[in-house]
């Protein structure tokens, strides 16, 4: 039904535009072949499905390391998302201190939580109540050093039109 992704370098895979999405797994892989990364953005576009809705908190610097054009298109692409009521993006304007990798928080269709964690060796999956708690509150964390939702929008807009 829902999740809430903190990632502490990148825009999350899940909300990418396709510009943003080859040059993030291109950097990833240098020495991939063009194919690859083809069909690496096809798997990472296909992510987003229209009942999900995503919370992302990430650091503003996650559009600012891309090149012109790139940061433009993604945060056209977040506004769009954000103007479709499906997605709510919290920019933090320095770094995620106590954040060393993505995580996300889904609650499912029934009413369940599970949380995962990206590694370089693959997803783990988290479901002890434990766990989970200190999922949440990272991610409560997080939120604190963001902007306010409206604040990120405007960064989101200012992006989206200095490129061009």
């Amino acid at each position: 039904m829902s999740v809430e992704i903190v990632t502490p370098v990148l825009v999350p895979g899940i909300l990418q535009c396709e510009s943003y999405a080859r040059f993030a797994i291109a950097e990833g892989r240098p020495n991939d072949p063009l194919n690859i990364i083809d069909d690496l953005v096809r798997v990472r576009l296909s992510l987003l499905r229209d009942a999900l809705r995503v919370s992302a908190i990430f650091p503003e610097s996650a559009l600012a390391c891309a090149p012109d054009s790139v940061r433009a298109d993604q945060a056209g692409h977040l506004l769009k998302l954000s103007q479709e009521g499906r997605a709510r993006v919290h920019l933090v304007p320095g770094v995620l201190v106590g954040v060393t990798s993505p995580f996300q928080v889904y609650r499912l269709r029934d009413e369940k939580e599970v949380a995962t964690s990206d590694h370089v060796r693959g997803t783990v999956v988290f479901s002890e109540p434990s766990d989970l708690t200190r999922f949440r509150d990272l991610a409560r964390a997080a939120r604190g050093y963001a902007r306010p939702l409206s604040e990120s929008l405007r960064v989101l807009k200012e992006a989206a039109e200095d490129a061009w």
